[in-house]
């Protein structure tokens, strides 16, 4: 697979790790001691130089890969220990407080259209993010320290069935598209 650059968010959430530690001789290395956003226990978990993380198996968040040699005897090499950053996002943005909400009605035909669209991990990406009001796509704006979408009517919202559909996407693409109506 793809490479992954450390301290970058990304959605790969079975990593692949492989590392190379320089022990003279070669035959002094009894294996690695690995863990997960733990500082290594002193075990002995194995002796290959690579390591898969089973499908789905690191949650969303950011992570510290750690690789501790050891050496003959079980002594413990810490000047050939290894640290990789690991920021992984495989959440869907999540979207509520939808105004007007679904099924409701409105008697003010300029009412503003809004929900909270939170991403906690990598964000939202609003370049990508779209809008649609009865099937035509609209402009909005984002309150990115409120986490607020708002769309105010320039004409008068249709007397009527109004229906919005939003798809909101974060920056590593995982996205979640959401639909609802109300009646003017």
């Amino acid at each position: 697979g793809a490479g992954i650059s450390e301290g970058i968010w990304q959605k790969d959430n079975d990593p692949y790790f492989s590392w190379e530690v320089v022990v003279t001789p070669a035959d002094l290395l009894d294996g690695y001691s690995i863990s997960l956003d733990n500082e290594p226990d002193f075990t002995v978990d194995l002796t290959d130089t690579h390591y898969q993380y089973g499908e789905d198996a690191v949650t969303s968040g950011k992570h510290i890969f750690y690789v501790l040699p050891s050496v003959r005897g079980g002594a413990w090499d810490n000047t050939e220990r290894l640290e990789y950053n690991i920021w992984v996002d495989s959440a869907f943005p999540v979207v509520s407080q939808v105004q007007p909400a679904s099924g409701q009605i409105i008697t003010d035909n300029m009412t503003p259209i809004t929900c909270q669209i939170v991403d906690t991990e990598s964000g939202l990406d609003i370049n990508i993010t779209t809008l649609t009001l009865n099937n035509s796509s609209i402009s909005f704006n984002y309150d990115a320290a409120k986490q607020m979408l708002t769309y105010t009517p320039s004409t008068p919202l249709i007397e009527g069935k109004n229906s919005v559909m939003l798809t909101a996407y974060d920056l590593v693409g995982n996205n979640l598209t959401k639909g609802w109506d109300f009646i003017v």
